[in-house]
């Protein structure tokens, strides 16, 4: 059976590969003659998805049907990832036969010959037929555990598929042929047409992804709708993965007092202008109607105060802020931020990760010491900032040909923006002697990173920092401590997070200056290491949080029981989805597309019997559960009792009213408080809530009353 997975593993990642492409080639056969289809605009430039399907198929062709190592994952979840990928490849085949008949019904020249030879070799019906047929065969093994039997219709389906992607990247190459001759004179000017013959160039074409690309831009009229450069769609998946990264952000902010701020996208270009260096280039201006001049904000810190497209880079993107603006005391914000950015990092588990810290008036001392004049510490800040792409020598270059600088001054500032380490080692070394010592500007930031070094290794987060003299943050507005998260793990996405002090920036906007320091997450390129890692680790990705599938075994008169059941859970607080179809397999086919974990099938016979059948869809586990009991057996199952609860927030209270005491009459033993309430407070569902009938048997093993 491992040989047969091994094939269908790679079968089904070259399929999906090449279906995109021959899905393309469709699209552009059936738009070179528009005249032999009845097709439905849809308003937006696309055609109807019922009759091409086109548009849809293109981006989100095979979307999570690639068959990845199942070691050590068992013969059940083995059988439910072979489920998914035989429904991808029925809706593949299905939507690839239905652009084969477009193609064939073309009217193109000649195209009756090839129509011919294709029935001989390829019966539509049939060919539908058997697929249908491995599909269900598939299912029902899936259902009865028989794994190697699975295995077997899965490759049988999968042949199927092939068989009919591969007629229709024939029949839309024809079409794509005989239309090339009948193109006007004028068009033809305009419009590349991409064309040969043979079985080979056909493959070659759809090898080469420029040619398909070229194919695409070259139709004029009815073009697949697409995202401008630089910015892209969010489908089921990452919108789950990105909402997931959003809770994490979101919680970690409110534990350290977060209240929320939102800015416009776009701020008058005054605003903007002269507050990120040589950045200032990439702010894009608009014009509104009044004549004022806007840009588009580059960034969350200069609105709070009033480059190209990459893997993980983008020119529309989120970015989550924490800010803390006022007099607090000495580098206790900045402490506080750096500390945030271990704590998101750490609960997003993207992996391994570094931050990087500096001092910016630190940079201003070396930069004095080493005779840069004052004019020049912000430009050539910017120069030292690229050591993190490249060498020495090439930053050396810029710095003495671009900006003016001597070859012996460059060459004393390598000396010292070379030097990276462990905080409290690198920080032991400079003090040993160093010019840094007896420069005001450096000796104040040195005094600020001895403070901060000691609260960050109180607060068991220091391990993460490397104190490292070539950050310099392009940035014009930041004033202080500097720093900037890397992730370390194999997806090369540059900065996940980064920030610092501007204590001016907020007096540039007002009549008095107000000290701030903050870290910016940069959310995009979170979320890429996010969708590397599952797509990697073949974790499973939710798109929603469904926990229950009400499937009704009937037709649209079983809309009533269905909506019984399916609101007794609503009302119960538990997420849940319903269903009626006649056949059960369509349900539990959706259930294992939606990754949905349970259903609840009602049929004829278990309605007549007062019961309901309880299914474990991963597994093909089924229990009979008592129809009265339904909610309590789901909740049991669940962890969501509806018990009487009391918030959080309102603990103390409840606590002094049961147990008659006060404040001060209640001690915790110091030590052991946070183990405690952990083990203690845990709550039914999200740790917000407990119940309220353990409250006092939980919390009087708890808590010691003064005698």
């Amino acid at each position: 059976m491992s040989t047969l997975l091994e094939i269908i593993d790679k079968s089904s990642s070259a399929l999906s590969t090449i279906a995109v492409a021959v899905a393309a080639l469709s699209c552009e056969a059936a738009r070179a003659n528009l005249s032999a289809f009845d097709l439905t605009d849809s308003g937006e430039g696309s055609v109807s998805k019922d009759e091409v399907g086109v548009a849809s198929d293109v981006k989100v062709l095979l979307n999570g049907s690639k068959l990845v190592t199942t070691s050590n994952k068992g013969e059940e979840l083995l059988g439910g990832k072979l489920l998914r990928l035989v429904f991808e490849l029925r809706n593949i085949g299905e939507s690839s036969l239905k652009r084969v008949k477009l193609n064939l019904g073309s009217g193109s020249v000649g195209v009756e010959g090839l129509k011919g030879i294709f029935e001989k070799d390829c019966l539509t019906d049939q060919d539908n037929s058997l697929m249908s047929k491995g599909v269900m065969s598939a299912v029902e093994a899936g259902l009865e555990d028989e794994y190697e039997k699975l295995v077997e219709k899965v490759g049988l389906v999968l042949e199927i598929v092939w068989k009919i992607v591969a007629w229709e990247a024939v029949t839309a190459f024809f079409v794509l042929e005989a239309d090339g001759g009948k193109v006007e004179v004028e068009k033809k000017k305009k419009k590349k047409v991409l064309l040969g013959k043979g079985t080979g160039f056909i493959v070659e074409l759809i090898k080469d992804r420029v040619m398909m690309k070229e194919i695409l831009q070259s139709n004029q009229s009815r073009r697949i709708p697409k995202t401008p450069k630089g910015t892209r769609d969010f489908g089921k998946d990452k919108m789950a993965i990105r909402k997931k990264a959003f809770s994490i952000i979101t919680k970690v902010f409110e534990r350290h007092g977060a209240t929320a701020l939102d800015t416009p996208a776009f701020e008058l270009k005054e605003t903007l202008t002269g507050k990120y260096g040589e950045d200032s280039k990439l702010i894009y201006d608009l014009a509104d109607q009044g004549g004022e001049l806007c840009s588009l904000r580059y960034d969350l810190t200069v609105p709070f105060s009033r480059d190209n497209p990459s893997k993980g880079r983008y020119r529309e993107f989120y970015q989550c802020d924490f800010d803390i603006a006022g007099k607090y005391e000495k580098m206790g914000p900045d402490f506080e931020v750096i500390r945030i950015l271990c704590e998101v990092l750490n609960e997003l588990n993207i992996g391994d990760y570094e931050i990087k810290l500096n001092h910016r008036k630190l940079l201003d001392g070396v930069l004095e010491i080493c005779g840069v004049p004052p004019t020049k510490f912000r430009t050539i800040c910017s120069s030292i900032d690229k050591l993190d792409k490249l060498s020495f020598e090439q930053v050396k270059k810029e710095m003495v040909e671009e900006k003016g600088l001597s070859v012996e001054t460059a060459d004393k500032i390598g000396t010292f923006v070379k030097l990276r380490g462990p905080p409290k080692e690198l920080m032991s070394k400079i003090k040993e002697g160093s010019e840094l010592e007896h420069n005001a500007s450096s000796k104040e930031a040195l005094d600020d990173l001895k403070d901060l070094f000691k609260a960050l290794e109180r607060s068991r987060c220091i391990d993460k920092v490397v104190f490292d003299l070539s950050l310099a943050r392009g940035l014009d507005y930041y004033t202080g401590v500097i720093f900037e998260a890397v992730f370390k793990g194999g997806v090369q996405v540059g900065s996940i997070g980064a920030g610092g002090r501007y204590d001016n920036l907020i007096g540039n906007f007002g009549t008095k200056q107000v000290p701030a320091v903050g870290v910016s997450l940069g959310i995009e390129r979170i979320l890429t290491i996010m969708e590397d890692q599952a797509q990697n680790q073949n974790l499973a990705v939710r798109a929603t949080e469904t926990q229950v599938l009400v499937a009704v075994i009937g037709d649209n008169n079983e809309l009533s029981l269905a909506a019984e059941l399916v609101s007794e859970l609503w009302d119960a607080d538990i997420k849940a989805e319903y269903k009626v179809h006649k056949k059960v397999m369509k349900l539990i086919e959706y259930a294992i597309e939606s990754k949905i974990p349970w259903m609840i099938i009602a049929g004829e016979r278990e309605i007549k019997e007062g019961i309901l059948k309880l299914k474990k869809v991963e597994t093909t586990k089924e229990d009979v559960i008592s129809r009265s009991k339904l909610v309590e057996e789901l909740q049991q199952l669940l962890g969501t009792s509806n018990e009487d609860l009391i918030p959080r927030s309102k603990l103390v209270e409840e606590l002094q009213q049961r147990l008659k005491s006060t404040t001060n009459e209640v001690k915790i033993p110091r030590g052991k408080l946070v183990e405690e309430l952990q083990q203690r407070l845990k709550s039914t569902h999200n740790q917000e809530v407990i119940p309220r009938s353990e409250l006092v048997e939980e919390l009087q093993q708890l808590l010691i009353k003064q005698p």
